[in-house]
């Protein structure tokens, strides 16, 4: 029962994405449907609701993390998790980060 029970079949290029799409490829899918999912909430509340990703860029190649860096500053609050620090991001958008070393937060 719920959506997280349901299976899509997401298709690149006229293909069937899961059998032949690169992680990269598979992960781009992941993150146009959590902007579509955005754009719903956003028209259906009326207000910008917070948009999440973890692992951000992981696995895209850099053209990919450039052109998902590009694509935030039009969600108004983001929260991103990501393994490394995002410099393709600082240079489009102004952010405030978090670093967790050795469980002690510093901020920038």
């Amino acid at each position: 029962m719920g959506p997280h029970r349901d299976d899509l079949s997401i298709f690149l290029a006229d293909r069937l994405a899961k059998p032949f799409a690169s992680e990269g490829q598979k992960r781009c899918c992941a993150t146009a449907l959590r902007f579509a999912q955005w754009e719903h909430m956003n028209k259906w509340l009326g207000v910008a609701p917070l948009l999440s990703i973890d692992d951000f860029g992981i696995q895209l190649d850099s053209q990919r993390q450039k052109e998902l860096c590009q694509q935030i500053s039009r969600f108004g609050q983001v929260f991103l998790t990501a393994p490394h620090p995002l410099t393709s991001l600082t240079e489009t958008v102004p952010l405030r980060s978090f670093h967790i070393v050795e469980g002690n937060l510093f901020t920038s």
